[in-house]
């Protein structure tokens, strides 16, 4: 329901408007006069609407503090409506920016808990060869009667060697496809005919295997069948076994060093 002025003058014309169609009904025999007249009256208020709009400060002091009072009113309105929507942003625009900052700070100490394992331990090197990394048991008795280093961690193996964990975890990961590669590929021609494809490794991986070698492996008994890659023996040894012998049968292993498993090798450090 409109209140005010213009509410005043909406009540005004319904009013005139109802008791003309009221007297038409009670009396049929309206004059010209009274025509006229409600005509007249009608004209007046739209008159004082149109003044209302066009020029406020032409009508009466009390209807124009009601005029002012009215827009100041929808002026006040808005406003009120225009704050409560920054303000809703605001809250908005606040819990999003809360919300990215546990974000980011999750990150972080996710980011600050991933580089400190990897600056620890070592629990992945690529599939097919991380089984048992967690094995952290070591018989240090028996590894001390033969003269072989306790090496219970990737961090002891590391400090071993003198170099990095990450050092160690770059020379020891496997991949099939990566852009990282310990070993120089070359080949070299078979007597019997095509090629034969070697690995040469490179000088850092070299360096830690020949530390194994020193300090590991050449520690360990040998069979005495075993001829090729064992200090002090070679072809010359080998042969030698087979003297005076009937028959000799020369055999070469087809991919004798790929066809031998991670498993078996690692069976021997363990």
């Amino acid at each position: 329901m409109a209140t005010g002025f213009w509410g005043r003058i909406l009540r005004a014309l319904l009013k005139s408007d109802d008791s003309d169609q009221s007297e038409s009904a009670a009396s049929p025999n309206v004059t010209a006069a009274d025509s006229v007249v409600g005509e007249n009256t009608v004209a007046a208020a739209a008159g004082l609407t149109r003044r209302a709009f066009e020029a406020p400060h032409l009508l009466p002091v009390g209807k124009q503090s009601e005029s002012a009072g009215s827009g100041r009113q929808t002026q006040s309105d808005d406003a009120s409506g225009s704050s409560s929507g920054r303000t809703s942003l605001a809250v908005a625009a606040r819990r999003e920016a809360r919300r990215r900052a546990r974000e980011n700070e999750r990150l972080r100490l996710q980011a600050i808990r991933r580089t400190d394992r990897l600056n620890r331990d070592i629990t992945y090197l690529g599939q097919g060869v991380s089984g048992w990394l967690n094995e952290r048991v070591s018989d240090e008795e028996r590894l001390r009667q033969s003269g072989l280093p306790v090496l219970a961690t990737p961090a002891d193996v590391a400090r071993a060697l003198g170099i990095s964990l990450r050092s160690l975890r770059g020379l020891a990961f496997h991949a099939e496809v990566t852009r990282l590669n310990n070993y120089v590929r070359f080949t070299i021609p078979k007597r019997s005919g095509g090629v034969r494809v070697l690995q040469a490794p490179q000088r850092r991986l070299a360096a830690v295997q020949q530390w194994i070698l020193r300090e590991i492996l050449d520690r360990l008994p040998v069979s005495a069948q075993a001829q090729g890659f064992v200090r002090g023996r070679s072809v010359v040894t080998n042969a030698a076994l087979h003297c005076g012998q009937a028959v000799v049968l020369n055999l070469d292993v087809q991919e004798f060093c790929p066809s031998i498993p991670f498993a078996r090798v690692r069976r021997v450090f363990i």
